[in-house]
């Protein structure tokens, strides 16, 4: 991994460990237990990544949140989402660092919600739109419940549709309390049975 992008992967990290639980699962008027609102979180989680970045003078690069590529010419208005987050320079594409997608559920339909994130993230990181590495941000999940209840599934998918992982990492963060697993996206794959 370059060391710039080690630098940005690392500072997610650290925020992450500076989100509070109370952001992972929101408590409601009708689930006391809290429910899963994925807005909620990465509000706070690019809050947090603005603190580090500035405390680490990380400042050569901005982040961005659901930037807007339609309209690029760049990029193909239908083919593409916006993703949760860019670390790039606005203006040159050769400023381009990373670009992160997040999630915070995994059952059902969650599944391909996490499959086309991967894909996004693979878009983003070939060589027409020079970002370096894909993140890929998995919160309410360890890595062995992520890798148990999905591994299998995402392993399949990506193989027979030949997406490319090489520069995709996972991130799995249960809560404020349990540290964050850090995997490149081909280590998780060789993993799974």
């Amino acid at each position: 991994m370059d060391e710039k992008v080690e630098s940005f992967v690392e500072m997610i990290k650290d925020s992450l460990e500076n989100v509070g639980d109370e952001y992972y699962k929101i408590t409601t008027t009708y689930e006391s237990s809290g429910i899963v609102r994925e807005r909620v979180f990465c509000y706070e989680l690019y809050h947090q990544m603005r603190l580090v970045q500035s405390e680490r003078g990380l400042n050569d690069v901005q982040i961005h949140g659901e930037i807007d590529k339609s309209g690029h010419i760049a990029f193909d208005r239908n083919a593409w989402k916006n993703p949760d987050f860019v670390f790039h320079i606005p203006g040159m594409m050769q400023g381009n660092a990373i670009v992160v997608e997040v999630k915070g559920k995994l059952e059902g339909t969650y599944q391909e919600g996490v499959y086309k994130d991967i894909v996004t993230l693979s878009k983003f990181t070939d060589n027409k739109h020079y970002y370096h590495s894909g993140v890929l941000i998995i919160y309410n999940y360890t890595y062995d419940e992520f890798l148990r209840k999905i591994g299998e599934f995402l392993k399949n998918r990506l193989q027979e549709n030949k997406v490319p992982t090489d520069k995709i990492i996972i991130i799995c963060k249960k809560s404020k309390s349990i540290p964050s697993v850090i995997k490149k996206l081909n280590d998780l794959l060789e993993e799974v049975k």
